[in-house]
């Protein structure tokens, strides 16, 4: 019987020792050399010591890539990260992956203009951004702006095309400005702005297509109007919130208006630079149901992707076993063969840093194999028992130009109401 038992043990093994991808010496040593490694928490660096992460000349978007949504290091990252771009690059606009019309309403408090604004981030509960790391990193924008003149302040804006009920309010808003008949046209429909977080029904939502084109036509026959009455930049945006009260989540379009929402605001100032982060999917290169794949189209060499990805630990996720009651849940990683992560968590370090040659060497033609990389979506319904439901076999330099490994990660610190 033990012999049974170690055949088993050394046929385990074989099997376990041939998935894992074994690099040769010469890729190890190209590893080793080329990975800039942290030996601090990232909660213990400052921005100034990031300056590894350099940008080629002319990168006007940076995509950070978040492998999971509910990671204390992901967040506390996007935050040092902002501001060593915001200092080292002059970078001057934040985009994360959030409704574009509630990005406005965070902007006002970003700006001190309304300090309600906060609001719109921690009143929902099931927001991926509610958690405490990301209320720091909101905070301090808004403290930087404090010391900054209203033509220099830094930007914080949403992405995503859901949010239609607070799109439409702001709309009544603006219209209360410039036009209080046309205003007054649209108070009929003031039910359905009752609630600004929740997803219209089919109903609400063929409403809000009709009131689209009536308010775009409006929009258009006194432009001048209501440009000289408030700015263009109001005009433009509001003409955007127009737009997005028509378009529903079809095909590939989710990935077409957060690009054009990307791409939009870029060009509202020829010295904007944005720092984009969502999930590592939206912002990867190689795949066209994406924005990042859109975003490369578009900018070529001035669009610069960083992914994340990690070695062990435990993360922050959505059981949505029942979906009447959503809640936050840690669930533990899995363990996988054949993991980048695990190549250069073998180097000492807490976090480390690794550009992507530009070309392909013979050192670094693993890079373009598949491998499995770290990537969980918004929520669960059921055990998790695999490793493979954290990860996914793709080709990592294909979709970033760069990525940061954390050896061990943690669950978010939720927002306490």
């Amino acid at each position: 019987m033990k012999y049974i038992i170690l055949l088993f043990f050394i046929i385990s093994n074989y099997i376990n020792l041939s998935a894992q991808k074994m690099l040769s010496e010469e890729e190890s040593e190209w590893l080793t050399e080329n990975v800039i490694s942290f030996s601090s928490p990232i909660d213990q660096i400052s921005p100034e010591e990031l300056e590894g992460i350099s940008l080629p000349n002319g990168t006007k978007v940076v995509g950070l890539g978040e492998a999971n949504h509910g990671t204390k290091e992901f967040q506390i990252l996007k935050h040092k990260l902002a501001k060593y771009l915001i200092h080292d690059y002059a970078f001057n606009t934040i985009m994360l992956e959030f409704p574009y019309s509630h990005g406005l309403l965070l902007n006002d408090y970003i700006q001190g203009k309304n300090d309600a604004g906060i609001n719109i981030l921690t009143d929902q509960k099931n927001s991926e951004y509610h958690n405490e790391q990301m209320l720091a990193f909101i905070q301090d924008i808004k403290l930087i702006n404090e010391s900054r003149s209203d033509s220099n302040k830094i930007q914080f804006l949403g992405t995503d095309i859901f949010g239609k009920p607070y799109a439409f309010e702001r709309i009544l808003s603006y219209f209360g400005q410039v036009d209080d008949a046309f205003e007054e046209l649209l108070h009929d429909h003031q039910y359905l702005t009752k609630d600004r977080y929740t997803y219209p029904s089919k109903d609400n939502n063929r409403t809000f297509k009709k009131i689209s084109s009536t308010i775009l036509k409006q929009l258009k026959s006194n432009k001048q109007s209501y440009i000289s009455q408030t700015s263009l930049l109001q005009y433009n945006r509001i003409y955007r919130l127009a737009e997005l009260l028509r378009i529903e989540w079809k095909g590939n379009s989710r990935a077409k208006e957060v690009t054009k929402n990307i791409l939009l605001t870029l060009n509202e100032n020829s010295s904007n630079k944005i720092f984009y982060f969502a999930h590592s999917l939206h912002v990867g290169k190689n795949n066209s149901h994406f924005e990042g794949n859109l975003l490369q189209k578009a900018l070529d060499k001035s669009y610069f992707a960083i992914g994340t990805d990690y070695a062990f630990g435990s993360f922050t996720l959505k059981n949505m076993t029942d979906l009447n009651n959503i809640f936050p849940d840690t669930v533990q990683i899995i363990p996988l063969e054949n993991c980048f992560a695990d190549h250069v968590a073998e180097i000492n370090g807490n976090f480390h840093y690794l550009q992507f040659p530009s070309a392909p060497i013979t050192s670094t033609s693993w890079l373009s194999e598949p491998l499995y990389i770290a990537s969980t979506g918004m929520g669960f319904n059921r055990p998790f028992t695999s490793g493979e439901e954290f990860r996914r076999l793709d080709k990592v330099s294909k979709q970033f130009d760069s990525i940061i490994v954390f050896d061990k990660i943690s669950p978010t610190k939720l927002i306490k109401n």
